[in-house]
């Protein structure tokens, strides 16, 4: 296994090193000059236009609502017009300090986002549905509940069109160990 973990780390490289770089890792999305903590980037096509998701932290302490999530959009990927109020807010009880790591896929005729929320004790994972990508309507009751002891974080969704079923692979940590879990959901 060790052999052909190897072998494709060894086939990434290769691919990447023989393309041609278009843009450069110098440049940034300028995010209204903002440059305390920008976190989890997620991008999705929506007819010609790349709606940017992503995380801004305002933290000024660790008691308040300080990280939201917040959308740029663009024509060429270059160019982001982005909003100044967040998509998505921190809520209470259960993502009362942080709502970050948004993933997104359409499904039928919405759009499906799952999230990560932190609370005083524990890191959750909720969902939230659009039509449109910019204006979301919440379930605040998790999807994944965590405990003081067990953490569910890093959420990414991905929707299987060949037999109709929603992947939701996330993050859970417990008892100092981190593991990579999936779910699968059934989309009819």
């Amino acid at each position: 296994m060790r052999y052909i973990f190897s072998k494709l780390i060894l086939l990434t490289q290769i691919i990447f090193c023989s393309k041609k770089k278009i843009f450069s890792g110098k440049e940034h999305i300028n995010i209204e000059g903002f440059r305390k903590k920008l976190l989890s980037p997620h991008c999705i096509k929506k007819d010609e236009e790349i709606f940017l998701f992503y995380a801004k932290d305002k933290r000024s302490s660790n008691k308040e609502k300080n990280t939201n999530i917040y959308l740029a959009k663009s024509k060429d990927l270059k160019y982001w017009k982005t909003s100044t109020k967040p998509v998505i807010e921190a809520f209470k009880p259960e993502s009362n300090l942080r709502t970050l790591s948004p993933s997104i896929t359409k499904t039928n005729n919405e759009y499906i986002m799952v999230f990560e929320g932190k609370s005083d004790c524990s890191s959750n994972i909720f969902f939230a549905r659009s039509n449109n990508l910019e204006h979301w309507s919440i379930n605040k009751i998790p999807i994944l509940e965590g405990t003081k002891n067990i953490f569910y974080h890093s959420p990414f969704i991905f929707k299987n069109e060949f037999n109709n079923t929603l992947y939701l692979y996330f993050g859970k940590k417990m008892k100092n160990q981190s593991f990579i879990c999936l779910n699968i959901y059934d989309d009819h």
